[in-house]
């Protein structure tokens, strides 16, 4: 997998869409930590930083591949306000069940740290 991780800093938006839909596919379990760590770092920066819509898509709904670990789990909730905004900005352009998917599995897993932003949910 390390080649694909390789791919979530690459330049060509085509080959971090595919790296990001490859992890959308496995289950993180099977990989350390620190793998898993950071791994969730990239798609959390693919998620906002990225100026392409179908890698910021991508990543948004491979999120919930990595929500619900220890190794992300304070750097999500650090970050909870910039994710849902993300998730809700794409949904504003596309609709995709992935989107919806992730936006369940973030509001379950920290579903005291999301009140302050609830109202955007709305």
């Amino acid at each position: 997998m390390d080649f694909v991780f390789d791919e979530l800093s690459s330049k060509v938006e085509f080959m971090k869409a595919r790296a990001l839909l490859i992890y959308s596919k496995y289950s993180m379990e099977s990989f350390s930590n620190e793998h898993v760590h950071e791994a969730g770092k990239m798609i959390m920066g693919c998620m906002t930083e990225a100026n392409s819509f179908p890698v910021r898509t991508i990543a948004s709904v491979t999120l919930k591949t990595f929500i619900g670990f220890e190794a992300t789990s304070d750097m999500y909730r650090d970050t909870l306000q910039d994710l849902l905004k993300t998730i809700l900005d794409v949904l504003d352009q596309f609709f995709a069940d992935g989107l919806i998917e992730s936006l369940k599995e973030l509001i379950g897993e920290y579903d005291e740290d999301i009140i302050p932003y609830a109202v955007d949910l709305c």
